[in-house]
């Protein structure tokens, strides 16, 4: 209750966010799952229009229902759960008796991993990489638990799967942590002696594994089974160039912002990312614990098989216990490296590496004096770091408290017309926000975006390219799916578009799917976020170059 008091707090200090996803497809892609339009409404959050929607959905149906602060709240008291969690898991895996095993101890370390610019930054946010690390730190605390006692129960093991499973659902890129906690429940195996022993652990590992992979099928087996009726490809639009769908390029569709093409970029991404002695990332960056923990988890790890037979069943407990949180944050950071290594999607590492990093070093040098002097140059450089780090790891984007005209404060004065009509969306910024707050029966589609044009130099193009160059752009199924879309609207389309910022991709895509500006009045789109949108009306050009696709 007091985690949850003290995050709230902090949440609402903050106010709510209005991180690009957030006004992109979080709000959006929940309203569509609530409301069936998720195949109906074509791209319009762009390629994040089909990424699983259901904790989307709990949040639409928070902010559709809730005060704003109130949201902030909620969420803020769920993220909370990972601080106690925390706090159970390393009374467990660090010895009882030393100052490392005091609850005064354990406390800190965990305040210290609460701190993380990650956490912080995302307190009371719906963008859900804090919130899903509480299911992967109560499947870490269940395995150390059960490392420490000597005995993981075939039922907590099944518990802890299915709680990675369903984190990964909810997010792919928990896949990393999951492999991060059953890297932590292998490495327990060693340790036990007897057939019984080691039995138990078989058992629990085969219950762990199963119930992973069937709580991930039950959780994300519906929306996989969707993408792949409506659009041929279950993780759609990722990995298309093996499911190879009409709706999209054939490409991995791998952010290139987040690309570390040579090994030498991703083992020096350890230092840069967080390291006070290394460039900062483009974020601002400024932590150094990651750093620091890595190589003492994998020193942990490689020296263990070297030490000394355990000498009773109690030390081989604690041993066990003790290369659980190493085993999670080396095996979930190389995971994490190899996969996505965006800055946020580590929340759950992050929080856990101050632990870690002692368990390791008191692993590595049992004496008191090397772990005390590490313990007290986290307890100075991490709340130093957390200060110093750029502003907007403490403060969401626009800092907004007020409960007014809902959590993204749409309002405006709908056009005749618009309940039957084709709306198309211009710009690749995140507009899809607003949709909610139009008449169901409205259609919506981006004119450009990136699974039409994926891995294209859209900068070659313009409004006077030939029409083989912007078939090359637009031609495929997407492509052709608003095209009929537009044309089924007949004359009720309207444009939805950022004031004064069309692009020159904005008029080719119109060009291409036969889309002006009527010339009449546009109607405002009033928002907290301070986009100036407007809703035109337009008219279709006839015998758009879309309808020979």
């Amino acid at each position: 209750m007091v985690c949850a008091t003290v995050w709230a707090l902090l949440a609402l200090a903050h106010g709510y966010d209005y991180d690009f996803d957030i006004l992109n497809y979080h709000f959006y892609n929940g309203f569509a799952l609530v409301h069936g339009r998720s195949f109906v409404n074509l791209q319009p959050a762009m390629l994040q229009s089909y990424l699983y929607p259901l904790l989307d959905a709990v949040f639409y149906v928070l902010a559709h229902n809730l005060a704003p602060m109130t949201v902030v709240a909620v969420i803020a008291a769920w993220q909370s759960l990972a601080f106690p969690l925390l706090y159970r898991t390393g009374i467990h895996v660090l010895p009882p008796g030393s100052v490392f095993g005091g609850r005064v101890a354990v406390a800190l370390l965990v305040l210290l991993g609460a701190i993380a610019p990650m956490s912080i930054w995302e307190a009371g946010s719906p963008r859900g990489d804090t919130i899903t690390a509480v299911f992967v730190l109560a499947a870490l605390f269940l395995v150390a638990r059960g490392a420490a006692r000597g005995a993981l129960r075939p039922g907590h093991a099944a518990l802890a799967g299915a709680l990675v499973g369903a984190a990964t659902a909810f997010k792919l890129v928990n896949g990393a942590f999951a492999l991060g906690v059953f890297a932590s429940l292998l490495v327990a195996f060693p340790w036990y002696r007897g057939q019984a022993a080691r039995r138990a652990w078989f058992t629990a590992t085969v219950a762990f594994a199963a119930a992973a992979a069937a709580a991930f099928g039950l959780v994300y087996g519906p929306w996989a089974w969707a993408l792949m009726r409506h659009l041929g490809n279950p993780v759609f639009p990722f990995y298309n160039q093996v499911f190879h769908s009409p709706y999209a390029v054939a490409s991995a569709y791998s952010d290139p912002v987040f690309a570390l093409p040579t090994w030498r970029d991703k083992l020096r991404l350890l230092f840069v990312r967080n390291s006070v002695f290394a460039p900062l990332d483009p974020a601002g960056l400024y932590d150094p614990r990651m750093a620091v923990t890595v190589p003492l988890c994998a020193l942990a790890l490689l020296s263990a098989p070297f030490r000394e037979p355990a000498a009773s069943v109690e030390q081989q407990r604690l041993r066990a216990a003790a290369l659980t949180l190493p085993a999670f944050v080396l095996v979930g950071f190389v995971a994490w490296l190899m996969t996505f290594p965006a800055n946020r999607y580590l929340s759950a590492v992050d929080m856990v590496a101050p632990l870690a990093c002692v368990v390791a070093l008191r692993a590595l040098w049992p004496s008191p004096t090397a772990a005390t002097a590490l313990f007290g140059a986290l307890l100075i450089a991490l709340p130093l770091c957390a200060y110093h780090t750029e502003q907007m790891y403490w403060l969401p984007d626009e800092h907004l408290h007020d409960n007014k005209h809902g959590y993204f404060g749409v309002r405006f004065d709908q056009p005749p017309g618009i309940e039957h009509a084709a709306v198309a969306m211009l710009s690749d910024q995140p507009t899809a926000f607003v949709i909610p707050f139009f008449p169901a029966s409205t259609m919506f589609a981006r004119l450009q975006g990136s699974l039409l044009y994926w891995n294209h130099d859209f900068t070659a193009l313009n409004a006077a390219s030939p029409p083989a160059a912007r078939r090359l752009v637009f031609g495929n199924a997407m492509g052709a799916a608003i095209c009929r879309q537009l044309d089924a609207a007949g004359n009720a389309v309207f444009l939805l578009r950022l004031h004064g910022l069309d692009t020159p991709q904005d008029a080719v895509a119109m060009q291409y799917f036969g889309v002006a500006d009527a010339g009449g009045p546009c109607t405002e789109i009033a928002n907290k976020a301070a986009m100036k949108l407007e809703l035109c009306p337009a008219r279709r050009l006839p015998q758009p170059e879309c309808r020979g696709q």
